[in-house]
């Protein structure tokens, strides 16, 4: 490693092994380069010019170093700021133009400056550099026609009440689903194999809790920042919503907000880093003083030490006694959660939530949390079967979210069909004309029975066997998927009887049932019949003795006991590509892919190619008419469209990764933070009544050795091909989330929570040194909160630097590994000087997000 000893002059970017390649990038794929500017009118910036720059309305921008791949941006100023919008980590334009940009760096205070160009940038067509995303410049038309999500944005809402919302909603889990049960288990990975197929029928796709937990299915949350969750890890939940995505749904993430649990006591709390949009330590002072942690004697020594609020919440359900209650009256509480929500969003690509317990808190914070956040979507689990009721609640929210009915689902489901009293005219929201700001529902993860029988349920008041009750489960289903309102369909009715409920999705879609469609019906005891009006012609709902043989000029859309479905469309319809499995990773010799188009008003074909060229324009394509099915047994890339006469579907994009099982024991690896003074593992098999412990009972088996990486690991038996597994620092102290692997798999602690490694080695992304040393490693980079280094010699100093030779933050080491916090500086470029024991010393770059 050789030493630096001009540093402040090999500091600046514009000079030495630093000469930077500042400039403009346009939708992450064209790149304008910036030249130094050595005649800035202003001495204290180090100014780059980006001159004649060619933008469109709707183009975001980035300020990008090329040399090191990162794109970022900083505060907006100059005459055209009104044509061009900072939004996270970009700009949007909003009219065509020719501009000059000038790039204006200093400590705490990097700008970007925008001017009409000086010249004619007609000629000016830029680099393209690839790597582009795909930028959703009109939410509204989701889904974008390029099936390249990695750059989705949600859109800004002004509310979070669509209207006129023709969607269609899916619970994809149920209680426990996260492990097994009997209608399969719903983890990331099984639902990113059915992510197409829901993608096509479903608009929202409503993902349970997502958040560390102290609870498997996940509403006890511990800390919302720490994606990783029994339903799996942080990357395996980012592929599924980027799938979805990419199949035109919008995805709903499941948020307890009311309440949380804690790291080792009643009082303490992990910390909550939503990167640039906050960190946050919650102390016992943003718990209601109402909180049993003040009254409890299993509290210990926190008994008495929150010293919020009174709960603000509804009556005697305000409370919960679980876990700790967050006061919402708490302003800390409040950044908390709004930046929780815009991480969510922005981060996370979420496009809206579900409130999980809302008696728990007033109901005016979702109308603030709502507007902080414009989010598509937002619907409250407030669980009260009285519509005037709702309608309160739903008034202090502003109006700014939707519920769910449990009105609906208490008068026309308990009080109605289960009981097979047909009389169910005007009930609930959708009879209170409150369609709009409705979910209606059969039953959820709460609903519904935990244990086998379900005989809690709607559906099983009569026999004590909900699904074996087929026909009263689908008259139910065929109701709210008639009707206005937003109807959501559970996982295990869709599981159980795809192939009933689907031809009831689509004949909904294909009228363009809305949520205030409206309903002319008519009912008795035996029998109801309703006609709704969408948007592209009308269908009618008949139930019980209103079923008839034939309506004149309708077609009959589904049918079953009891119940049927009459369609009358205005045009055609475009179907939609289902192909099954989604992308994925596969172990097995062979895996089976198939294709079906559904929907649509003409005959479709498939068009498609195995090899990654585009299906409209290569010559390897193959036309495989309306059904497909192939098998492969090595990796390959599928892109495919669906065609008819009139219409045609974009090109979608599938993965798949042949990948050879492993046959040697099952090695776990952790990384040991300086933090954690030693490294334990608790580890168990199977699921339910046949759990099996494999490292003695919690906090399980203290790690001693480690790999030639410094890795603690551990190898289990031959005879596990899968297992479940924590790492902690010991009993009340910091432990990953429930983790699961059927092969080898390294783990590092980042900030907070646990980070899944590509392999054994703690290695930088886009790691740049002076000398190129091999010794010291730096990562993440790009970095939002909290920056890593590791080194083969023990550090005694890392200095940051600004590219412009100002020292903003140091910190003294006698350890080979440190963490620095970023937190506080600006978006931009940074040199890092570290400084080994020995006196050598390197410098890097990092890019704070």
């Amino acid at each position: 490693m050789k030493k630096i000893t001009l540093f402040l002059v090999a500091l600046f970017c514009a000079g030495g092994a630093f000469a930077a390649s500042y400039g403009i990038l346009v939708n992450g794929n064209t790149y304008f380069a910036g030249t130094l500017n050595s005649n800035a009118i202003d001495p204290n910036y180090t100014e780059y010019m980006a001159l004649g720059v060619p933008v469109k309305s709707g183009d975001y921008l980035q300020l990008y170093d090329k040399d090191n791949t990162a794109a970022w941006a900083v505060t907006l100023d100059g005459p055209s700021v009104a044509d061009i919008t900072l939004s996270g980590d970009r700009y949007t334009c909003s009219a065509d133009g020719c501009y000059d940009f000038y790039i204006k760096l200093q400590h705490n205070n990097d700008r970007l400056y925008v001017g009409a160009a000086t010249g004619d940038c007609s000629g000016n067509t830029g680099e393209t550099i690839g790597g582009g995303t795909d930028p959703d410049t009109d939410p509204d038309t989701d889904p974008d026609a390029d099936p390249d999500q990695g750059g989705y944005t949600p859109g800004d809402y002004a509310s979070s009440v669509p209207s006129q919302c023709t969607d269609v909603m899916l619970q994809p889990f149920y209680w426990d689903s996260n492990s097994s049960g009997k209608y399969g288990d719903t983890r990331w990975t099984t639902l990113q194999e059915q992510a197409s197929e829901m993608a096509a029928y479903f608009d929202l796709i409503w993902l349970p809790p997502s958040a560390k937990s102290s609870g498997g299915v996940g509403y006890r949350p511990s800390q919302y920042s720490n994606q990783n969750s029994a339903w799996g890890t942080r990357d395996e939940l980012e592929t599924l919503i980027a799938t979805l995505h990419a199949g035109g749904a919008k995805v709903v993430a499941d948020i307890v907000v009311n309440h949380a649990n804690n790291k080792s006591t009643w009082c303490d709390f992990y910390e909550m880093d939503f990167g640039k949009y906050g960190k946050f330590a919650p102390t016992a002072s943003w718990i209601c003083k109402t909180d049993e942690v003040n009254s409890d004697s299993k509290a210990g020594s926190c008994r008495g030490t929150a010293t919020g609020a009174a709960d603000d919440g509804y009556g005697s359900e305000a409370n919960y006694a679980a876990a700790r209650d967050w006061d919402h009256n708490n302003s800390k509480v409040r950044d908390m959660c709004k930046a929780y929500l815009k991480w969510l969003k922005n981060d996370m690509k979420y496009d809206g939530w579900r409130y999980d317990y809302c008696k728990g808190f007033h109901g005016s914070h979702i109308d603030d949390y709502n507007k902080t956040a414009a989010n598509y979507f937002s619907v409250t689990e407030y669980w009260d079967g009285n519509p005037t009721t709702l309608q309160s609640y739903l008034n202090d929210a502003g109006w700014n979210t939707l519920t769910f009915d449990f009105a609906t689902k208490y008068s026309v489901f308990h009080d109605g069909l289960a009981k097979s009293n047909y009389n169910i005219k005007g009930k609930g929201l959708l009879g209170a004309g409150k369609s709009k700001y409705a979910v209606t529902f059969i039953d959820s993860h709460d609903t519904f029975n935990r244990g086998e029988n379900e005989s809690t349920d709607i559906v099983g008041s009569t026999d004590g066997s909900s699904m074996k009750n087929k026909g009263l489960v689908l008259r139910c289903n065929a109701y709210i998927l008639s009707m206005p309102g937003i109807p959501c369909v559970f996982y295990p009715h869709w599981y159980t009887f795809k192939s009933e409920i689907a031809p009831m999705i689509l004949a909904r879609k294909a009228v363009g049932v809305h949520s205030e469609s409206s309903v002319s019906d008519e009912a008795s005891g035996s029998g109801y019949r309703a006609t709704v009006t969408g948007k592209n012609g009308t269908l009618i709902l008949e139930l019980g003795d209103k079923v008839s043989s034939a309506q004149s000029g309708y077609t009959k859309a589904a049918s079953g006991d009891g119940y049927a479905m009459w369609i009358k469309t205005n045009q055609a319809v475009a179907p939609k590509l289902v192909v099954t499995p989604a992308s994925t990773t596969f172990k097995t010799e062979t895996l089976k892919i198939e294709m079906k188009t559904i929907g649509g008003t003409e005959t479709a074909e498939i068009y498609y190619t195995i090899d990654g060229t585009n299906p409209k324009t290569s010559a390897t394509r193959i036309a495989a008419g309306s059904e497909v099915s192939f098998t492969i047994d090595n990796t390959i890339t599928l892109k495919a469209y669906a065609k008819t006469k009139s219409t045609e579907t974009a090109v979608q994009t599938y993965e798949y990764t042949r990948k050879e099982p492993q046959t040697t024991p099952i090695v776990v690896s952790f990384y040991k933070p300086a933090s954690w003074t030693d490294v334990y593992l608790y580890s168990w098999t199977g699921s339910g009544a046949s759990v099996t412990t494999q490292t003695g009972k919690w906090p399980g088996t203290k790690l001693t050795e480690t790999n030639a990486d410094g890795f603690h690991f551990y190898q289990f038996d031959a005879a596990v091909k899968e297992v479940n597994f924590i790492f902690n620092a010991g009993k009340d102290k910091d432990q990953t989330s429930d983790l699961w692997t059927d092969e080898d798999v390294c783990y590092m602690w980042d900030g907070g929570a646990e980070k899944k490694l590509p392999d054994c080695k703690v290695t930088a992304i886009g790691n740049v040194w002076a000398d190129h040393a091999e010794t010291i490693s730096l990562w993440p980079n790009p970095a939002l909160g909290t920056l890593h280094l590791s080194s083969s010699e023990n550090l005694s100093r890392i200095d940051i630097y600004t590219c412009t030779g100002t020292l903003v933050e140091s910190v003294s080491a006698n350890a080979s590994s440190t963490t620095m916090d970023v937190n506080g500086l600006q978006q931009g470029l940074y040199l890092l000087r570290a400084t080994l024991a020995n006196g050598q010393t390197t410098v890097g770059k990092f890019v704070k997000q």
